[in-house]
């Protein structure tokens, strides 16, 4: 299918609004049929196309009217239409949904949705949603704006992220009893929860093809059911038997919040599961110039998530440092004003500040908000939002199987750095020939890497240090004694511990 045409664009766009406002004069018996010319309107031409912006999956025409007024429209990529099939339909229809009911039943900043169609059958000829085109710039270009001052830089961001969690505790509102997508009915109102979608990035089909799984009643076959569908080989090939191992221990540890608020009418009296952002990362967020919350978007795949991993959980970009396989950090970075081919990242001491402050933000949102929720035990500590750290590495090691391993030596490598070497070394139960098979080869790796910088060396070193700590760790959960796993899993879970005690 060839790319749309924008003066089609402008002519449904400027017929669609000629509509709504005319839409208040109809009573329920005059129906208005979208598809129609309507003449009755106001005349919003000329209408402005500006160029697309393309995403992975969709592209957005951003529509200017004669009057200032700003819409987007968001429609599947030309070439994905041929795989655009019931579920990407419900799919789309769900996120429609999702934001108008955001708007009605809270002050999250989210676009108005004007119109939406799930099926090819209109004008357009191909699935849609137009919606308001929010202003603001992106805060990835507030965060790390070079121009200003520290100071000023540091309120600004500490503005925004108020913001954030101010919006993130009003999805509190939407607490279930079984965790999944969810469904909603003929009046856009949430009437269920069904299974949980995701791509299955095993499977031979191009582009890959969506599997169903749960809904879940419980935290724990959350976690675990995902975890052995996104690592399908784990009983064919040690490499991914061991990386289970680890990971099943690990899930295992993790804190699960029990709140005390009474049920509504949509939710069992355990709420364990609470609407979530999918992706609250830094490029779905627009700001204005003082810091302050203009949009948030990405909500494609909102869902009922643990509340281990839910609304109260770290903005994406501020628990960077976790993923190895992506976190590119050097001091080199803090003093350039060239941006790196990477992209801007805080270093670990402003990570680790600005978590702390999202988290004093957290409670801070809790406390005005306490009228409306009865703030559970877990929450109340702010242990919810301290431990996503840790979660959502687990987290990315469950549905990113490729990323796992690295991942996963890192928090490891965390673990080791609060407990200490010494107890590490006890735990692992690590011989003098083990460790100086680490040093041969860390010796070795200098040795090779002798056109390095002293840190690109240092890098090298710790990575062959943390790869037998994972190695080991490993191979103890898979093959070691009843004896030796209980050694280990205590020292893994004190480590755990410590981790979601520092908010990592």
């Amino acid at each position: 299918m060839s790319p749309i045409s924008p003066d089609l664009i402008a002519s449904y766009a400027s017929q669609i609004r000629s509509e709504m406002s005319v839409f208040a004069d109809f009573s329920d018996d005059d129906l208005i049929d979208l598809d129609e010319p309507n003449d009755h309107g106001p005349n919003y031409d000329p209408v402005t196309i500006d160029n697309p912006i393309f995403g992975y999956h969709y592209v957005y025409y951003p529509i200017a009217f004669a009057d200032g007024v700003r819409w987007l429209l968001k429609l599947p990529l030309p070439e994905t239409l041929t795989t655009f099939d019931e579920h990407a339909s419900c799919t789309l229809r769900s996120e429609a949904l999702m934001l108008q009911l955001l708007r009605r039943e809270t002050t999250i900043p989210v676009p108005d949705v004007y119109h939406f169609e799930e099926t090819s059958d209109n004008q357009l000829s191909t699935p849609f949603i137009l919606m308001q085109h929010m202003p603001g710039k992106p805060l990835y270009d507030s965060w790390f704006d070079k121009s200003i001052l520290e100071s000023e830089l540091r309120l600004r961001r500490k503005q925004t992220l108020k913001d954030i969690a101010n919006s993130m505790i009003q999805l509190e509102k939407f607490s279930f009893s079984q965790g999944g997508t969810l469904i909603f009915d003929d009046d856009g109102e949430i009437n269920a929860v069904g299974p949980f979608r995701q791509l299955d990035e095993h499977a031979p089909d191009k582009p890959p093809i969506c599997i169903e799984v749960g809904p879940f009643s419980d935290p724990c076959s959350f976690y675990t059911t995902l975890l052995h569908t996104n690592h399908p080989l784990a009983l064919n090939a040690h490499a991914q038997r061991d990386v289970v191992a680890l990971l099943e221990t690990l899930l295992s540890f993790i804190p699960e919040p029990q709140p005390s608020r009474k049920p509504s009418t949509l939710t069992a009296p355990n709420h364990a599961f609470v609407l979530t952002h999918p992706d609250l990362d830094i490029y779905n967020i627009r700001v204005d110039e003082a810091g302050r919350v203009t949009g948030i978007f990405g909500w494609r795949g909102a869902a009922a998530y643990p509340r281990s991993l839910g609304n109260e959980r770290y903005p994406a970009w501020l628990t960077c440092d976790w993923d190895l396989s992506t976190y590119a950090w050097d001091e080199e970075m803090e003093s350039s004003i060239f941006e790196p081919v990477t992209g801007w990242q805080d270093s670990p001491t402003a990570l680790s500040l600005y978590r702390r402050m999202y988290s004093s933000c957290i409670w801070e949102s809790l406390n005005l908000g306490k009228e409306c929720y009865e703030c559970m035990d877990m929450v109340g500590k702010g242990k919810a939002t301290r431990a996503s750290c840790v979660v959502e590495a687990l987290f990315i090691s469950i549905t990113e199987y490729m990323k796992a391993r690295e991942v996963l030596q890192g928090v490891l490598a965390r673990i080791v750095h609060v407990l200490g070497e010494q107890k590490t070394v006890a735990a692992l139960n690590l011989t003098p020939a083990t460790l100086a098979s680490a040093a041969a080869a860390t010796v070795a790796a200098g040795l090779s890497n002798h056109s390095y910088d002293d840190k690109n060396k240092s890098n090298t070193n710790n990575a062959i240090v943390e790869e037998m700590y994972c190695s080991e760790v490993c191979s103890i959960l898979t093959t070691g004694t009843p004896e030796q796993k209980k050694v280990v899993v205590k020292f893994l879970k004190t480590g755990f511990d410590k981790l979601v005690a520092r908010g990592g």
